[in-house]
C-alpha cells in the first residue's frame, strides 16, 4: 500500500490564540495536571482557528494536548460516537460536527 503525501497548509498556526505562548501550557503536568488543560482550554474559546486547530488534531492523529479546545479523550470519544452513529465520515464532517 503507497500513502500519499499531503502538503498540509499550517499558517492558520500564527493566527492562533495560543500563539507566542509556552508550548507547555497545552500539554499535561504531572505536578499540577488539570492546571494546565484549564488554561489552554480557557484560550482556546475564544481562538479565531479553533476549527483549524482541531481539523489538524484529528487528521494527524495528535495523541497529547489540548488541540481545538479539547483534549485526547475529549477528541476520541468525539469521534467514537460520531462514527457509531453515522459509519465512516470525513474529519472535515466531524469538526463540523463537534464545533457547533
Amino acid at each position: 500500500m503507497k500513502f500519499i503525501e499531503r502538503e498540509e497548509d499550517e499558517s492558520w498556526k500564527a493566527d492562533g490564540a495560543c500563539s507566542g505562548l509556552p508550548t507547555i501550557w497545552w500539554y499535561q503536568n504531572v505536578k499540577e495536571p488539570n492546571e494546565p488543560e484549564r488554561r489552554a482550554r480557557k484560550i482556546c474559546e475564544g481562538c479565531p482557528v479553533r476549527r483549524e486547530c482541531l481539523e489538524y488534531a484529528l487528521r494527524n492523529r495528535e495523541k497529547d494536548g489540548v488541540w481545538g479546545g479539547l483534549n485526547t479523550d475529549d477528541r476520541d470519544a468525539e469521534v467514537r460516537k460520531i462514527r457509531r452513529h453515522h459509519g465512516p465520515v470525513p474529519y472535515e464532517q466531524i469538526v463540523e460536527r463537534i464545533a457547533r
